[in-house]
């Protein structure tokens, strides 16, 4: 048995091959069977290849032959297949009645690698039966030859002949078919029963197909019904069927379990009868099954036949390689040395109490954002301030796909929710809390909000520079930089994202090569992509700029330090200033209007030029996306240039914001009373707005004056007698919102600069004013799901809410991390909404969870589980204190023989054993899609 501890991955199965000297139709190239077979190899090693390309690397062969296994123990014994083809399987193909259109229907046995031929020989030949005038004959070869000869009248017939005969006439009924897997519950066991559903030779072609589905039924339903019942698959790669027979068209799912026994998957195979047919079906519609190559693996699309089976020309959910962590290694005496490898969509962590379950997922986040994690703990109080973190490991290592490393830091982005987070959070009033940092950054990725915000914080901006330059200027400008490498990370890394667009060219030449389309179109049609999307920049820039300066009426505002002048002198120079002014202004009209002819002749020539460049998109793009594949390829490196573009744009951002940061100046004008009025703009916006309520959650934004705070900043830096004795300027006790008044403020000023309330020794007003005429509104996200704000609701609406403002409405797409969320949830809530949940995100994201629930391992359909154990006097490890087995649910690994606890189960074992519910959760996993 293969090394699957990565869990379940999508693979390429072939599962309707024939071979050279198949019972039927035979078309092989060769002088004699072993020129057929010896090219039969050598077609498949060319194919396959090294294994490297996962559209040509076929993991599984189901050998298909009529009433025969003999090929498939041939193809075995011969041991000629390419080392990537990692499971081959015997398929019994045999026709059943009742007729179809044209022939019987074909329906195909597919048994496990593990039965023996005597075995199959006994169970399975001998024990089918048909009968011609009146004598049975079973599907042995012995039988098939007599057969053959009964019904051609020649006792003398040559016995291939007669074989070959008997085939062509074994019709079975589906009755007696059933009974020999009746009688034989094991043998059904290892068999997976597939219809073909094609209208020549499938059950469809007892009635038509949508007739049978829409319209009356006619007298062979109950027949057919049968068959399907009787069925595990479907052998189509019809979308129409897929649909149908999953619950997702015109019969809901419960008619669909009631007319065919189950939903069920549909398979493809390629049906190969020569040598330019192997593996390639028709339009490319190539089966990938998403399960370790063993029959077991098999097994579980029946059990998940929504998400394990696709049919496509590309390989399915592919998901970047540098959101993607491959791997944790741990140098470090109390762990094992071997590296835990990790799958890409929904990796389960198990085990005890104290087994390191949560350990392995503290480290790997600790590895990549160990900011996040101390952040997020201290939080849920596992992580006290100013104190070691006892659980942090050394000699940690977290390798991702792309081949980069986290051993302490980078630009790796992930979410870490750890155990209890979600309902320690905590909503902290008047300053800005988590929740609300939370709920911020998932609203800046709609569209309509981040332009409010954007507004906002300009207009912030602009009055912090009039009040207080330095002071707010800086913070508003490092809090720009974090913002920046956040939105970078979000993006991905710079390495990453090279190897992922020479990977996407590298695919595309080969496309090139194997399709109509040339070098020279294709690098015209790239060439026109990358000049338009430049084009369509310096519009944006031009629009704005254009806008902008249509909006500026004067470069000048007149500001005059009024304590440096008397009042005579101070007018006299206020006038020499507006003189100054009204003259600047007309010349400014005049060079304004220069400029932005400029700007429009320069507008409408980029504009031509990108509409040349389109017109060249729109003459080449038809002939790219008539090649599937090509489209894919060309969409996702446009996709992937363009992340790499705002990445670089994102960095001289950063650089440009790093450089003002250091020049700031001080300044201190008017504008405190402003504040309030901008705040109130965004949240106005915000409230009053449809499109960003969305998912059941409806958003409210409220602004907050920070009294208490500002209260102690003036108490800090004033006397507190003189403060007393001027309650009729500031009174601490009864200050409120609704003192903030236009003559509160300027008594409040004058009252500092005048004297009138002392200041603490070695300080000026302008310190004190600097302190106090800044920012002390806050803008509040509230959230509302069913009528309650998140302040409100009970621990688990609570811990739900969060979870779909953390991850569900967040478009990023890095890992996530999750410590035991169910924790936080009913049972109710852990079917209804975290299972879903996970269902949807992994094909999107890589989920890592550590549970002690197995609903949420089956449920959600885990393609890797992790048993974490710690070595104990009645749970011993091999080596160290800290060990781990990781495999797919199918993973039936085992060594009874062996000492340790982890080697001696499978996987599935250790589910049943350490998860709340094991048993149940596999028995309603077996009948969730089952009558």
């Amino acid at each position: 048995m293969g090394n699957y501890s990565n869990g379940s991955l999508w693979r390429r199965w072939d599962l309707h091959v024939h071979t050279p000297e198949t019972n039927k139709n035979d078309q092989y190239e060769g002088k004699t069977p072993e020129e057929k077979w010896d090219k039969f190899y050598a077609e498949i090693n060319k194919y396959v290849g090294d294994g490297g390309n996962p559209v040509r690397n076929i993991a599984v062969i189901g050998v298909t032959d009529y009433l025969s296994v003999e090929n498939y123990y041939k193809v075995k014994k011969d041991n000629r297949l390419p080392a990537s083809i990692k499971m081959v399987l015997p398929n019994v193909e045999l026709r059943i009645t009742p007729v179809s259109k044209k022939e019987p229907i074909n329906i195909h046995c597919i048994f496990s690698p593990d039965l023996n031929p005597d075995y199959l020989n006994e169970n399975f030949f001998n024990k089918l039966t048909f009968e011609y005038q009146e004598v049975p004959y079973s599907a042995t070869r012995n039988g098939l030859i007599s057969l053959g000869k009964a019904y051609k009248g020649n006792d003398t017939l040559d016995d291939d002949e007669a074989y070959i005969e008997g085939v062509n006439q074994f019709v079975v009924s589906i009755d007696k078919l059933k009974k020999v897997f009746k009688d034989n519950p094991a043998l059904k066991e290892q068999t997976v029963i597939v219809v073909s559903n094609s209208s020549n030779d499938g059950v469809s072609g007892l009635h038509a197909h949508k007739n049978y589905f829409e319209g009356p039924n006619c007298q062979l339903d109950a027949t057919r019904q049968q068959i399907y019942q009787f069925s595990d698959l479907i052998f189509s790669a019809n979308e129409s069927d897929r649909k149908y027979f999953l619950g997702e068209s015109k019969d809901s799912r419960e008619e669909v379990i009631h007319k065919c026994g189950s939903l069920m998957g549909c398979i493809h195979g390629s049906d190969a009868h020569k040598l330019s047919d192997l593996f390639e079906p028709k339009d490319s519609k190539y089966c990938w099954i998403k399960a370790n190559p063993t029959f077991e693996g098999l097994k579980q699309i029946l059990y998940e036949p929504e998400s394990r089976i696709k049919i496509s020309s590309v390989q399915p959910e592919e998901k970047s390689d540098y959101q993607i962590i491959s791997s944790i290694a741990v140098d470090n005496g109390n762990f094992q040395k071997e590296a835990i490898q990790l799958n890409e969509n929904l990796t389960c962590i198990i085990g005890g109490k104290s087994t390191g379950k949560s350990l392995l997922l503290h480290n790997i986040a600790n590895a990549i954002d160990e900011t996040q994690v101390k952040e997020k703990e201290a939080t849920t109080g596992s992580l006290k301030e100013n104190q070691p973190d006892r659980r942090k490991l050394t000699g940690v290592q977290v390798y991702w796909k792309d081949d980069s490393l986290n051993d302490g830091g980078g630009m790796h982005k992930i979410v870490y929710i750890p155990q209890a987070y979600l309902n320690r959070i905590s909503d902290n009033g008047e300053e800005i809390s988590e929740i609300d940092q939370i709920i911020k950054s998932v609203l800046l990725q709609d569209h309509q909000f981040k332009d409010s915000y954007d507004i906002m914080s300009i207009a912030l901006n602009q009055k912090s520079q009039e009040i207080d330059h330095l002071i707010m200027q800086a913070n508003v400008s490092f809090e720009k930089m974090k913002e920046l490498r956040e939105e970078q990370k979000s993006i991905g890394t710079k390495d990453g994202l090279n190897k992922r667009i020479n990977e996407l060219n590298n695919k595309k030449s080969n496309e090139v090569k194997e399709s109509a389309i040339t070098d020279v179109m294709l690098k015209k049609y790239e060439n026109a992509l990358h000049k338009s999307t430049e084009y369509a920049a310096q519009i944006k820039q031009l629009k704005d700029e254009i806008n902008s300066i249509s909006k500026t009426d004067s470069l000048f505002d007149i500001k005059l330090l009024i304590n440096d002048f008397s009042g005579d002198l101070l007018q006299r120079v206020s006038d020499i200033a507006e003189r100054i002014k009204i003259n600047a202004d007309k010349e400014w009209n005049i060079e304004r209007d220069k400029i932005k002819e400029e700007l429009d002749n320069q507008f409408k020539e980029v504009s031509s030029k990108n509409a040349n460049e389109q017109d060249v998109i729109k003459e080449i793009r038809p002939k790219i996306e008539k090649n599937e594949a090509m489209k894919v390829i060309t969409n996702e490196l446009q996709r992937e240039t363009g992340k790499l573009e705002q990445f670089n744009k994102l960095e001289k951002q950063w650089n440009d914001e790093q450089a003002r940061f250091d020049t700031i100046v001080n300044q201190l004008i008017d504008g405190f009373l402003s504040y309030k009025e901008i705040h109130d703009k965004h949240a106005s916006d915000i409230n009053n707005s449809d499109t960003i309520n969305t998912n059941g959650l409806k958003f409210n934004v409220k602004t907050v004056l920070r009294k208490d705070s500002l209260i102690d900043k003036i108490e800090e830096f004033s006397n507190k007698r003189s403060l007393k004795n001027h309650q009729d300027i500031i009174n601490p006790d009864l200050f409120s919102e609704e003192c903030l008044t236009a003559d509160n403020v300027e008594k409040f000023i004058k009252a500092y600069f005048e004297g009138k309330i002392k200041i603490i020794k070695n300080k000026k007003p302008m310190d004190i004013l600097r302190e106090v005429l800044i920012d002390w509104f806050i803008t509040t996200y509230r959230v509302k799901m069913d009528n309650d704000f998140i302040n409100v609701m009970s621990p688990g609406k609570k811990a739900l809410a969060l979870l779909k403002i953390l991850i569900d409405l967040d478009e990023n797409t890095c890992p996530i991390l999750i410590d035991q969320p169910e924790d936080d949830l009913d049972n109710r809530s852990i079917f209804n909404e975290l299972i879903p949940f996970l269902r949807k995100k992994k094909v999107q994201r890589q989920i890592i969870v550590v549970t002690h629930n197995a609903n949420v391992v089956l449920g959600g359909d885990a393609e890797e589980i992790i048993v974490a154990n710690q070595d104990g006097q009645n749970a011993k490890n091999k080596e160290y204190r800290f060990e781990y087995k990781s495999g797919a649910i199918e993973d039936m690994e085992k060594d009874r023989e062996a000492k340790d606890i982890l080697s001696k189960k499978t996987i599935q074992e250790h589910i049943c054993e350490i998860l709340e519910g094991g048993k149940e959760a596999f028995e309603l996993r077996r009948k969730k899609y089952h009558m």
